[in-house]
């Protein structure tokens, strides 16, 4: 690697802006650099250039590389340096052939500063992690299906379903509803401080959603590097949660009534005050995977329960108008202005669904007479 200036030196000193375009994991492998654990945004290994500086080889995987920023720093030598001085040591070339080594692609440095250009980056790392997980499986289930063996609905879990953080309003879901849909805390990992909620299909977990326990301000004090881009819940980039319905194992098939709610705490809140035949489409779309399922349960009629603002209105509009195709005895269940159905007692719950049983009469009736 040659001699650089001082100008040249001061240039590549801060790579943070680059990360968001660099799948750190794939380059590390792309070095045969293998992964020992991960704690938060920074990933440990045994150090890679360790040999450039003592001698010899690493004994312990004591060198740390940060995600977010690209830093690294070997504990062994107390030494700090980035991803990029890394690779430009290793493949023994100047930084801008080890920033092209980095994205995957012949830029410059200016190129790779616009935003055009990290926009497409992010979209091939998306597309790439994608393909990778694909054939692992979903990224951390097999780390989930160990822990629900293990699982237990802690007091800051439950306080979550009963009035989650940056929420004004409670829900008051029971711990034994939380426990029965095998929901547990992960406290460690990407997915650290956050209620990990199982999806089942056929009996066997098929993915996972991980919901944030903190709030947003909380989380961006515990993890400042996860502050500008903060995600209320997870899942992996290989779960394609459109392919699934919440609660789809609990129906029965051919059930008189089907309710379809947004997301999985409007399923445990309606379970809990007895209505057992409900799922949740994860969203206010439906989408074609999921329809599938709709038309596998077969229920003779469908009312669509979303959350009662004009966001949740339009698409219970919307979906009715798509669903009723297939399922003629389709009809929204409106809650009151401002009010999810999480958010309601099981007396509001029934009026809301009797409401709609009488409207889905009237239905019945100008269908017979047609």
């Amino acid at each position: 690697m040659r001699d650089l200036s001082v100008r040249e030196q001061q240039r590549y000193r801060d790579i943070s802006w680059l990360m968001e375009s660099v799948d750190v994991e794939m380059v590390l492998d792309k070095l045969d650099i293998d992964v020992c654990g991960r704690d938060g945004a920074e990933l440990c290994a045994y150090c890679p250039d360790h040999h450039l500086f003592t001698g010899r080889q690493p004994s312990h995987p004591k060198w740390h590389v940060n995600v977010e920023t690209g830093e690294t720093y070997c504990s062994t030598e107390s030494r700090g340096s980035n991803l990029l001085w890394t690779i430009a040591r290793l493949l023994d070339c100047a930084p801008k052939q080890a920033l092209k080594f980095m994205v995957g692609e012949d830029i410059t440095l200016d190129d790779a500063r616009m935003t055009s250009l990290l926009t497409r980056m992010k979209k091939m790392r998306r597309e790439e992690k994608a393909t990778r997980e694909e054939k692992r499986g979903v990224l951390g289930l097999e780390d989930i299906c160990e822990d629900l063996k293990k699982r237990y609905t802690s007091d800051r879990l439950y306080r979550y379903f009963v009035h989650p953080p940056d929420k004004l309003l409670a829900t008051d879901i029971k711990r034994e509803t939380v426990d029965r849909y095998q929901v547990f805390e992960r406290t460690w990992g990407m997915y650290a401080d956050r209620a990990i909620i199982p999806f089942f299909m056929a009996g066997s977990v098929v993915g996972f959603c991980a919901v944030d326990l903190l709030g947003e301000k909380a989380r961006a004090e515990k993890y400042p590097h996860q502050a500008k881009k903060y995600r209320k819940t997870l899942t992996a980039t290989s779960f394609k949660v459109s392919d699934y319905l919440f609660g789809f194992d609990d129906c029965e098939e051919g059930a008189d009534e089907l309710v379809v709610v947004e997301g999985p705490r409007e399923v445990m809140k309606l379970w809990q005050e007895g209505h057992k035949n409900v799922v949740a489409v994860l969203g206010s779309k439906i989408c074609s995977g999921q329809f599938k399922l709709l038309v596998e349960l077969a229920p003779k009629s469908i009312m669509l329960m979303f959350d009662g603002d004009a966001v949740g209105n339009d698409a219970t509009e919307k979906m009715e108008k798509k669903l009723k195709r297939v399922f003629p005895l389709t009809i929204g269940a409106y809650p009151p202005v401002g009010m999810d159905p999480k958010n309601l007692d099981g007396g509001q719950i029934r009026e809301i669904l009797k409401k709609a049983r009488k409207r889905l009469e009237r239905v019945r009736s100008k269908i017979i007479v047609a």
